[in-house]
């Protein structure tokens, strides 16, 4: 019941973060086509506008220095795929970020020479473009978008963070409204706010790869008119910028009006500036860059990336958390057998793969949890009843473990700054929320072991109830810490001090011996002891007997 509940609160607190929403194509193109009444308060008088032109790519027509690209004469390319195929949710989504990161960090340090972003999609989340963007931004690999068939919404936006975009003939790009997580439209307050933000963002992206910024801004703002004039320094404008001119040129063509979205053809992108041209697939493109690639890969999806958008949900992680302290407590209960530890190890194994896959886990949480697991085993299986190992190594393992949901990506010095981008905010505070629910389940699976008698390395004498075994448990009745009984219970196995018995099962070094026909949780002072061995008790430590095997 505690997992649903769990499972309830995760979706509660999704984010109601804005969603990028494709426009009808058909109302997006005839807005594109719609031409202005012709002006004379410019210079000269309007002209009929050329018909867009096709241009294909051919050798050297997209001029790689034009974009900034600086690629040697047999370049290593990869090719990453951007649909929603390849997402969680259907669309552009944290998953598909991740997925994106992880291979522009492996462009970046396999050396490769260029990224093509396959693009055909129908948008996405607002926050996980802008942190696709952020990442091609940072990749310090020239990133280019291939468009097939469709860029709508968010593929729109992840298309301007490239520094070039190419697109397949009869394809389109644009219609990128934003909406809320239940596909409404937003208040007129949030409609205003979006829009200029939006706005401002594919500015920048404009900036910085040298498309035309009141196209672009057409995508997004729904608020403004488009217009195309024949003033050779400012082709496009907004009517915002249109109204502020001294002198006015002459209005050619009205790409969009108010309360509309642009979406651009293929050939409409090219006409404006926004693409370098069309081409039929990823080798046109190559042969447009006047390039012969050395090698061309295809980063797709992996089967174990599949299995790990299967259990993308962080309540998965939990879950395996809690199963594997719940193996580590049996095995320490009732130690001998192994299979706790495996399973405890396996779960694990499992945790920190999806941590990696969900950009949470790095080096640092490895590092930490590796630590962990090596002080603990010294504490069970080399110097039992030390304590300082084992406690260490307990905390070490659980901070790993929280640690682990905060998101490897984010900066969290630009987040105490004020200076962190809304997508990190989101994912950190996503971070905080799991890594919160994690310690809990942690404390709570620990106090129920502890309760059920399990003996924890390093946190044995903090138990709840004496774990005594044979007939001392009929000593005073339920021991309590400090209580009759628990004295009882200690002094009857200080009694067995020098006493001889035998392994009754393996002990590695933890286990159970047989004294006077009774069973008692031992530990092996010096390590793996077969079943049947004659072994002599030298000290008690917490609740089990420190033995040794007796040398005839």
């Amino acid at each position: 019941m505690a997992l649903i509940l769990l499972l309830a609160v995760s979706i509660a607190c999704a984010a109601d973060a804005p969603k990028l929403e494709s426009t009808d194509t058909s109302t997006a193109t005839s807005t594109a086509s719609t031409t202005s009444t012709s002006t004379s308060t410019g210079v000269g008088a309007a002209t009929s506008p050329a018909p867009p032109l096709s241009i294909p790519v051919m050798k050297g027509s997209l001029n790689p220095a034009k974009h900034g690209l600086i690629l040697p004469p047999n370049p290593k390319v990869m090719v990453i795929p951007v649909n929603d195929e390849n997402t969680k949710e259907g669309y552009i989504d944290e998953w598909q970020a991740a997925f994106i990161e992880r291979r522009l960090k492996t462009a970046r340090n396999e050396k490769y020479d260029l990224v093509v972003l396959e693009i055909d999609t129908w948008g996405g989340l607002v926050n996980s473009c802008n942190r696709i963007n952020s990442a091609v931004a940072n990749c310090g690999v020239p990133v280019i978008a291939y468009v097939r068939t469709k860029a709508f919404s968010g593929g729109a936006i992840l298309s301007l963070g490239c520094k070039a975009i190419v697109m397949e003939p009869g394809s389109q790009i644009g219609g990128a409204l934003a909406i809320d997580m239940q596909g409404h439209d937003l208040n007129k307050d949030m409609r205003i706010k979006e829009n200029s933000t939006m706005a401002a963002s594919v500015k920048v992206l404009c900036d910085r790869n040298n498309y035309p910024i009141p196209v672009a801004q057409g995508m997004v703002d729904s608020g403004i008119d488009v217009l195309e004039t024949n003033d050779l320094k400012q082709r496009f404008m907004t009517n915002l910028d249109y109204d502020i001119q001294g002198v006015k040129p002459v209005i050619i063509k009205k790409w969009k009006a108010k309360g509309e979205i642009l979406t651009l053809t293929a050939n409409e992108a090219v006409n404006t500036g926004i693409a370098a041209g069309t081409a039929n697939d990823v080798d046109e493109v190559m042969l447009g860059l006047g390039v012969k690639p050395a090698s061309m890969e295809l980063f797709d999806i992996s089967a174990s990336e599949k299995a790990a958008r299967a259990l993308s949900h962080p309540l998965w992680r939990v879950l395996f958390v809690v199963i594997g302290l719940i193996s580590l407590f049996l095995e320490l209960k009732s130690p001998g057998h192994g299979a706790g530890y495996l399973g405890f190890a396996l779960c694990m194994g499992i945790f920190f793969w999806l941590q990696i896959f969900a950009s949470n886990a790095g080096m640092i949480e490895l590092v930490l949890f590796g630590a962990g697991a090596a002080l603990v085993a010294l504490e069970i299986f080399v110097l039992p009843g030390v304590g300082v190992l084992g406690f260490a190594g307990f905390v070490l393992l659980m901070s790993s473990i929280v640690l682990s949901f905060l998101p490897e990506g984010v900066s969290i010095s630009n987040i105490w700054t004020g200076k962190g981008q809304d997508w990190e905010m989101q994912l950190l505070n996503k971070g905080l929320m799991w890594s919160a629910i994690t310690l809990i389940s942690i404390v709570g699976v620990v106090i129920v072991g502890l309760l059920k008698g399990a003996t924890l390395p390093g946190l044995s004498r903090m138990a709840l109830t004496a774990q005594v075994g044979g007939n001392v448990k009929s000593l005073g009745g339920p021991a309590t810490p400090g209580g009759p009984a628990a004295s009882a219970a200690k002094l009857a196995l200080d009694a067995l001090v020098g006493q001889n018995g035998t392994a009754e099962t393996v002990l590695r070094p933890a286990g159970k011996v047989r004294l006077n026909g009774v069973t008692y949780d031992a530990v092996s002072e010096g390590g793996f002891l077969k079943p049947g061995v004659n072994v002599t008790v030298l000290r008690v430590s917490a609740n089990s007997l420190i033995v040794r095997e007796l040398i005839s």
